[in-house]
């Protein structure tokens, strides 16, 4: 593997760490939808004060029994057994796309993304946005961001939808592993446009990266400094620390890198 080379594939690697704790954010958002689906019954409130009178249980294999004993089973592997007879069974039923997601999302934490993808490509209705997120991101765990970059960009322009962030995250990481630094410059301006999303840390990370590439060194310095501002505990920091101090201009902006104040990122 020759220098070059190696330095992309590092930098892959390290996108696709900040993609996955991306990722993450979106893990709770399978679980609102199907809470929120027609005939699932809706989690008591915090606090609440319980009813006199609790309701009836449902009925074992029906679509909300499968479910609920799904997301009472342990381990892990009888879940997904009843998520898959749930999806089986009633696949028309909105609680079968929901299981299709906790299948995908299953496979996707064990390593197994073709599997994972699989699942994702079925769901349909309300969820489908953040399943075609999971597509993309499975494409690009597989090592295909072209493919990545190709499922994620019409979730971009969908402003209304929780993946839009998320996927337009993906298109500039997939921009960068390629090496392709004008696009991913690009893209990294255009998600920063946004409203901060849930891995912002990451996505500031990357515009400098993509700066400092470009030659851009006040750019990147300032990119830097609101990460190590904004964000001083997370992930992300010690490499922008280590960025900082190798670059005379973002070393001079970046709080702790020569001991300076940080200065206002913005909020």
């Amino acid at each position: 593997m020759t220098g070059g080379v190696g330095s992309r594939w590092r930098r892959g690697r390290r996108a696709a760490r900040g993609l996955a704790l991306a990722a993450a954010a979106l893990a709770s958002l399978a679980i609102g939808f199907a809470f929120n689906a027609p005939g699932a019954a809706a989690p008591p409130p915090r606090g609440a004060t319980a009813l006199p009178a609790s309701p009836a249980p449902p009925r074992p294999g029906s679509p909300e029994g499968l479910w609920q004993a799904a997301r009472q089973a342990v381990p892990a592997d009888s879940a997904t057994t009843r998520y898959g007879e749930l999806a089986r069974r009633y696949p028309r039923h909105p609680l079968a796309q929901a299981a299709l997601m906790e299948l995908g999302d299953c496979q996707y934490a064990r390593g197994e993304y073709q599997a994972a993808r699989q699942y994702y490509r079925r769901v349909r209705g309300p969820a489908a946005g953040r399943a075609r997120f999971g597509e993309a991101l499975c494409a690009y765990a597989l090592g295909d961001p072209t493919q990545a970059r190709r499922i994620a960009q019409p979730l971009v322009r969908e402003r209304n939808d929780p993946a839009t962030w998320l996927a337009a995250l993906l298109v500039a990481q997939s921009w960068e592993a390629e090496g392709r630094v004008p696009e991913t410059l690009t893209a990294y301006r255009r998600l920063l446009d946004l409203p901060a999303g849930p891995a912002e840390p990451a996505a500031l990370l990357g515009a400098a990266r993509a700066a400092e590439r470009a030659g851009q060194a006040e750019a990147s310095a300032q990119h830097l400094a609101d990460l190590l501002h904004r964000y001083p505990n997370s992930a992300e920091s010690a490499e922008a620390r280590s960025l900082a101090r190798r670059s005379p201009a973002a070393a001079g902006a970046a709080p702790g890198s020569q001991g300076e104040p940080a200065p206002q990122g913005k909020k």
